[in-house]
């Protein structure tokens, strides 16, 4: 009975750790990922739309100034 549920425990155990590392691991994986790639772009987008936006509105500003 004893030696019977060990090693069923056992076996149970390191599919269930298997199982489990792999499916949170994929979770994890995947979800960071996608949180990370979403923060890159829009920090990116903000980030190009300011300065783009400021090089526009000085080159503007040099322009109206020469005027």
């Amino acid at each position: 009975m004893n030696i019977k549920e060990g090693i069923w425990g056992t076996v149970w155990g390191d599919v269930g750790n298997m199982v489990e590392n792999r499916v949170f691991n994929n979770v994890v994986d995947n979800v960071s990922y996608n949180v990370w790639n979403k923060v890159c772009i829009n920090v990116g987008r903000n980030v190009w739309n300011n300065t783009s936006t400021n090089i526009r509105n000085n080159v503007r500003r040099q322009y109206r100034g020469r005027k």
